[in-house]
């Protein structure tokens, strides 16, 4: 059995991100929660729909930031129009158990900034429930 080390670098999904010709500016709740139920209406009972969140990251030096989230139901992190992580914590009742709930601890990816600005999109998709997201970004030297 080899090491971790032996292991191929994980490939990231293969997705692309859509053109967008405008944006919406939302506030978040106190706690950095951004309920999407509240700005966005859900579609029909037993349909997707995906919405997409923006943030510009500015740093004065290249860096490797942690960027901790939570999401419902389903989240792809794009950094610079590249898809980086993607991952699915729909409510299940026994894969484990999953209540749809949104916490930081769902995700970690560490986002290989470089200096000046840089373009960090969610995709979050509902498949069942409410949806929602939230992120934690380390803070480098330089970052703001």
């Amino acid at each position: 059995m080899g090491s971790a080390r032996d292991l191929p670098p994980p490939k990231p999904p293969p997705v692309e991100l859509p053109t967008v010709s405008s944006w919406k500016k939302i506030e978040t709740e106190r706690s950095g929660l951004l309920v999407l139920l509240r700005h966005i209406a859900r579609p029909e009972r037993g349909k997707r729909a995906t919405v997409l969140a923006k943030q510009t990251l500015t740093t004065t030096s290249a860096a490797r930031v942690p960027f901790h989230l939570g999401y419902s139901d389903e989240v792809t992190v794009f950094l610079n129009g590249a898809p980086l992580f993607t991952a699915d914590d729909s409510y299940s009742f026994d894969r484990p158990r999953r209540e749809g709930l949104i916490g930081l601890d769902q995700g970690t990816v560490y986002l290989p900034l470089r200096a000046g600005e840089n373009e960090l999109v969610l995709a979050v998709t509902d498949v069942f429930g409410g949806w929602g997201l939230m992120g934690l970004l380390g803070q480098p030297d330089g970052q703001r």
